[in-house]
């Protein structure tokens, strides 16, 4: 749209009207347009990747309804006599002499030197810890034994693979946000040390907030899938079974992982769009753009002599 502003004036001979066209700024996208645009490029990238549409999809389902084959009766009864041979008393009892071993050796030790009485602690600390490494293998062996009994797709394997998944984002999450935290601190130092608007600092705090999310996350489903095949291992599967499982999980642990980081990249680009809207046209990353005013003493700043005490100056 623009608007005429007409300003006659008579210049030269027939006194010509003068006519100048102002063009107002039109109005920027409203947050329902912007909420559109990214739902339509969600589902215009849905259609051309319909195999990575379908493998998240199906990810998303094993998530909310697979918690493994019931295990039977009599599976259920072999397992429990299994578990209930293993000695965890004796277990807690070796692990115990080797924290004692452990300290008795760091005490003796100096900086750089091991006499003799530290030696002897040291092959104490090497007894204790390898006797306590032999019952734990096994227990380790006697309780893979029990989980082959079930199998790893029936509830007990699934069921130890989410708690596995779960445990491991967690850690993911409280990294995220402890560096979140610590970047809210400095960057709230760095910001008054540059007068940034406060509306600026919030924008680059989502976004940080957001690129801290992506690292967590990332090294989450890492530590999963590091950690998965080797808890499949116990159950003792067959090559076909325990490629199964390791990839149908994993693609349930991308899934989420992936979901939650889409959710969050929507969010900062929609809070930091709402911000930038509610700022008005003049809103500016960093300083802004702000002129400080800074006043002259009444000598002149090369000491001319000036009228009053002092004026404000702009630089």
């Amino acid at each position: 749209m623009e608007r005429r502003n007409v300003n006659r004036s008579t210049s030269g001979e027939g006194g010509a009207d003068n006519i100048h066209r102002v063009a107002q700024p039109q109005a920027g996208p409203e947050v329902t347009d912007i909420s559109l645009v990214m739902l339509n490029a969600g589902v215009n990238f849905a259609k051309r990747n319909k195999k990575l549409t379908g493998t998240w999809l199906l990810g998303l389902f094993l998530l909310c309804f697979a918690t493994g084959l019931a295990v039977a009766p009599e599976q259920e009864e072999k397992y429990s006599q299994i578990v209930s041979k293993i000695d965890h008393d004796k277990t807690l009892r070796a692990e115990r002499q080797l924290y004692i071993a452990e300290e008795e050796y760091y005490r003796s030790k100096g900086w750089f030197s091991c006499d003799a009485y530290c030696m002897e602690k040291y092959n104490r600390m090497l007894e204790a810890e390898s006797t306590y490494k032999k019952i734990k293998a096994v227990n380790e062996a006697q309780l893979s034994k029990a989980k082959a009994e079930v199998g790893v797709f029936s509830e007990y394997g699934v069921q130890e693979a989410r708690d596995l998944f779960w445990g491991i984002f967690a850690k993911g999450k409280g990294f995220s946000q402890r560096s979140s935290w610590y970047d809210l601190i400095f960057m709230g130092i760095d910001s008054m040390g540059r007068d940034e608007q406060l509306l600026s600092f919030i924008i680059r705090w989502i976004f940080q907030l957001a690129m801290n999310f992506t690292i967590g996350m990332t090294g989450t489903l890492i530590a999963f899938v590091w950690y998965l095949w080797s808890m499949v291992t116990t159950y003792q599967p067959n090559v076909f079974v325990a490629t199964a499982f390791f990839a149908l999980a994993t693609i349930t642990a991308t899934s989420l992982i992936v979901t939650f980081l889409v959710g969050l990249y929507f969010s900062a680009a929609g809070s930091a769009f709402v911000i930038v809207k509610a700022a008005g046209p003049n809103f500016r990353l960093g300083d802004g753009g702000r002129r400080r005013t800074r006043y002259i003493p009444a000598g002149g700043r090369y000491g001319r002599p000036m009228g009053g005490y002092g004026r404000p100056h702009q630089y």
